[in-house]
């Protein structure tokens, strides 16, 4: 008796692909908007191949929301193995969130813009985990330079969601055809943000933004890879950058 030959359709590589073309939808249109029947043209697939996998389209924003904190959470594990002063902590820290407006569009955008609707559906839990850890980071590097002396504020929870808040709405505003590039806001944005921070410092000219560009440069290894790794996506953002 032959076995039966598995659907591809019903696969993981077909559930990720939803994930992720649903995050482009939604990034340019909204969540109201992007809708199944779009996945399942743009797709090539039925609008029952997509229910299979997320029987609501809620579902596949929960999902997507959760991959997308996950690559920011191991990125900056990575940053802190390699990077050792608070200083330049943060800094990385500021530019990977930036740098994600740019290699990480779709899910960014998709994440920023429609993150107030979640949680709703999904594992809501393991979501609030992720985002309390991301902040963990971020308020775990300004502790250890205000413990050290080299940062200077008031209120840890203010500092952390001022810095945040700089950075995550870039989106709002940068065109990545722009002669501006998005390393170029992160050293300025990092560089204004460290030299208020360490003003009592006497290093504060360490952090001008042209040493801070060279720092971004040693990062490379360790940040994560353009996403989706589809290749049509990244010659349209080097053809806006050209």
């Amino acid at each position: 008796m032959r076995g039966t030959v598995p659907d591809s359709r019903n696969g993981p590589e077909t559930r990720q692909k939803i994930i992720d073309k649903f995050s482009e939808f939604v990034a340019e249109h909204g969540f109201e908007i992007a809708s199944v029947s779009m996945l399942s043209t743009a797709l090539g697939i039925s609008k029952g191949t997509v229910v299979h996998h997320f029987p609501a389209k809620n579902l596949i924003m929960a999902e997507a929301h959760m991959q997308y904190m996950e690559r920011r959470v191991r990125e900056m594990y990575r940053v802190l193995e390699v990077v050792s002063e608070p200083e330049y902590q943060l800094a990385a820290m500021m530019y990977a969130i930036v740098r994600a407006h740019r290699d990480d569009r779709p899910g960014t955008i998709s994440f920023l813009r429609e993150q107030a609707r979640f949680p709703f559906g999904g594992d809501v839990q393991a979501m609030r985990t992720l985002r309390n850890e991301f902040t963990a980071i971020m308020t775990g590097i300004l502790r250890r330079g205000q413990l050290t002396g080299a940062f200077g504020f008031t209120d840890l929870t203010v500092t952390a969601m001022q810095i945040f808040g700089t950075c995550n709405y870039v989106w709002t505003w940068l065109r990545l055809d722009e002669p501006a590039t998005v390393e170029d806001v992160s050293a300025e944005f990092a560089s204004n943000t460290l030299r208020g921070l360490c003003a009592k410092s006497e290093h504060g000219d360490r952090f001008a933004p042209r040493r801070l560009l060279s720092f971004f440069g040693s990062l490379t290894s360790v940040l994560e890879p353009f996403y989706p790794p589809d290749a049509s996506s990244q010659a349209a953002v080097k053809r806006m950058q050209a």
